[in-house]
């Protein structure tokens, strides 16, 4: 266990990685060079990392998420400047009460919803969906929100299963402080860059080696110089959430659900 927050990766071995399509169609690119293995390190232990049954039932031994890392990196580039918004106290209390998402989530699937209530429920939680770490792609991947309340980031995660765990962390909810979030963010966002960017280098100097697929080196070589002037954008992504909406749409939502 750890005191800290960190992202974690490992990239698998570029001879090692599938190529996507088929027959005459088989590519690879940055996406999917950067196939592997993470997993996120909280303060209450290991967030993504599956358990031993699990690791039975899927006739697995990836312990931790084995997907495209490029994915989380480019979730966390996405909700990084609006898990780093404050949110006012007021509001974060009220979206934040797990009853409260329980009882909207509920009422919303029932047959009491109305379109215009709907259409509502969706512009309210806007804001908060910003602050949502998405892992639908995931099999019973957990619903992970971050937001922020005075210098506090407050990290949730839920992963809503039923009977046996996948996860060995399946819920919990820890909290750091603004700057240790963003250090852990920009940690991790730049080891990426720095490992594909060895992987690029290598590929260039030595050509593309693999006969089972192809791999366009110049194109490599664009998306490489492209992600990295993203993450150096995303440290200045500013939103500007009018709070006063958010809460005159809190209160309508209300009044038109009871």
């Amino acid at each position: 266990m750890t005191s800290s927050l960190a992202f974690n990766f490992e990239l698998r071995k570029v001879e090692e990685i599938m190529p996507w399509g088929t027959g005459a169609d088989r590519k690879l690119h940055w996406f999917g060079l950067t196939d592997g293995l993470y997993w996120i390190s909280t303060p209450l232990g290991e967030v993504l990392q599956y358990t031993e049954g699990a690791l039975v039932r899927y006739n697995s031994d990836c312990r931790y998420v084995d997907y495209q890392v490029a994915r989380i990196f480019e979730d966390l580039q996405e909700i990084m400047p609006y898990a780093l918004e404050p949110v006012p106290g007021d509001i974060a209390q009220i979206v934040s009460d797990p009853d409260w998402y329980a009882k909207r989530a509920a009422w919303f699937e029932s047959d009491e919803s109305s379109p215009e209530l709907c259409e509502r429920w969706f512009d309210t939680i806007e804001w908060w969906s910003q602050r949502n770490l998405d892992t639908l792609y995931l099999k019973h991947g957990p619903s992970i929100q971050i937001w922020r309340v005075e210098d506090r980031i407050t990290i949730r995660w839920d992963s809503c299963e039923q009977g046996e765990s996948v996860w060995t962390l399946p819920k919990g909810e820890c909290s750091v402080d603004a700057q240790a979030f963003t250090s852990s963010c920009l940690a991790f966002l730049l080891q990426v860059l720095e490992e594909m960017q060895i992987r690029v280098d290598y590929i260039v100097q030595n050509g593309w080696l693999r006969q089972d697929c192809v791999l366009d080196i110049p194109l490599l070589v664009k998306e490489q110089k492209d992600r990295s002037d993203a993450v150096q954008a995303v440290k200045d992504r500013r939103p500007n959430t009018d709070w006063n909406v958010v809460r005159e749409q809190l209160c309508q939502l209300a009044r038109l659900s009871g």
